[in-house]
């Protein structure tokens, strides 16, 4: 990799590296203080509706408490038309019953039953039964209550929502005395009509209500063997099958009365435990908190953290490009200077750009320059001595080969031929 491309990468990695690291960090305690957040606000749901639970769980008894005293007005009234439809109008029973209807029609009650000092109901709105009071309640065990009524033990008698025993259907009866004589006036409603009063105000329709499938997506109340007591569930999972981490968590959570907090896929699932205030029966409310409001501030935070990285990127890039190119130049020029030293072609005009620089590259360049231009005076001058060293060299060649054969065998052979030579032209 070249010295530029080192120079790009690393500008480039650094501000990208910083970003990253910051959008994770960022991002992480993001997320963690919104979940905890979450965790905060499920705790304070769960209080309000464990306030809510005790309050709605009593407001169908409250209901209906306030219908049996409306039962027994409407009771006590009708004891007062009958003593007057009998002393004195002089009405005969078939003309009572009939009114009797009417008054079932008109109004919540479904039944109405008038006896006489035996207990007889002989005026009732029912056609074609005949039902006689009984103070046994082996034979009667919803209805012998009211027998109280005839002995003068008791006024009034206000009887829950019971089945009762003529037909196995459930009402809800109140009784009074009579006006003129002793005799047991009963009303009664179906239950039916309670029900669906029940429903329409009971913790079911609350707990319903309270699910938004927003931010609250389940709200469950168990008790400790986790029979669900009421429940409403807005996500697409509706099973009552519980894992087996959520028994035990309900099971500790009411053992030790600590709030326990199991963290699912897309929810939190927050188990606080309470004791019912009018039952006194201790109790759970699993309440499941959503987190996609969290994955979504997270996937955003995300997005826009990617588009900076994608900023910072791109300007790095630009940056390093411009950055490399003012710190490669220079670097190349010298590397182009060392290399023309090399072939012994060097010009000091190639780094002067470089070497009129401030930084440490121009002081570099000004040291290169002054250190090729001694090295060329160097080599000059070694060039000078070697010249002048291979001249001698060459005369001395020259030297040892006269010699050599000056002192050869043959030299002086010849030699001692010419004085011979000489020698005998004297002579002659």
């Amino acid at each position: 990799m070249s010295y530029k491309s080192k120079i790009i990468l690393t500008i480039i990695l650094i501000p990208v590296t910083a970003v990253i690291a910051v959008t994770t960090i960022l991002g992480w305690y993001t997320r963690t203080m919104m979940l905890k957040q979450a965790e905060t606000s499920g705790k304070g749901i769960t209080r309000i509706l464990e306030h809510a639970v005790d309050y709605a769980d009593q407001v169908p008894v409250l209901a209906e408490n306030a219908i049996a005293l409306h039962m027994q007005a409407s009771a006590t009234i009708l004891a007062h038309l009958v003593d007057i439809a009998e002393n004195q109008a002089h009405l005969t029973p078939p003309q009572i019953t009939q009114r009797l209807k009417q008054i079932a029609a008109a109004t919540i009650l479904d039944e109405c039953w008038i006896t006489d000092e035996k207990g007889h109901a002989y005026l009732h709105n029912i056609d074609n039964i005949d039902f006689t009071f009984s103070p046994d309640p082996q034979k009667q065990p919803q209805a012998h209550e009211f027998y109280q009524i005839l002995t003068g033990q008791k006024k009034t008698v206000i009887q829950p929502l019971r089945k009762r025993e003529i037909d196995n259907r459930h009402f809800k009866y109140v009784g009074v005395s009579g006006i003129d004589k002793p005799r047991i006036v009963e009303v009664g409603c179906h239950a039916p009509t309670i029900l669906s009063m029940r429903q329409k105000i009971g913790l079911q329709t609350l707990i319903k209500k309270l699910v938004d499938g927003d931010r609250l997506l389940a709200v469950e109340l168990v008790e400790n063997n986790i029979s669900i007591l009421s429940y409403g569930i807005a996500y697409s999972s509706t099973s009552k099958q519980y894992h087996r981490t959520t028994i035990d968590a309900v099971q500790q959570a009411i053992a030790s009365g600590q709030d326990i907090i199991i963290p699912r896929t897309n929810h939190l699932q927050i188990i606080h435990p309470y004791i019912n205030q009018y039952s006194k029966r201790p109790l759970a409310i699993i309440a499941a908190i959503s987190t996609r409001h969290v994955k979504n501030a997270t996937r955003t935070f995300l997005s826009s953290a990617a588009q900076v990285a994608a900023i910072t990127l791109v300007f790095s890039l630009i940056a390093s490009l411009i950055l490399a190119h003012q710190v490669s130049s220079p670097v190349t020029t010298l590397i182009q200077a060392a290399t023309d030293l090399q072939q012994n072609s060097f010009d000091p005009q190639s780094i002067q750009k470089v070497a009129r620089r401030p930084d440490e590259l121009g002081q570099f360049a000004r040291a290169f320059s002054e250190m090729a231009l001694a090295i060329q005076k160097r080599e000059q001058i070694l060039q000078q001595q070697v010249e002048e060293l291979q001249i001698q060299i060459d005369h001395r060649k020259k030297d040892e080969e006269v010699k050599k054969i000056v002192e050869s065998d043959y030299f002086q052979d010849i030699l001692s031929r010419a004085d011979e030579l000489k020698a005998e032209r004297r002579q002659s």
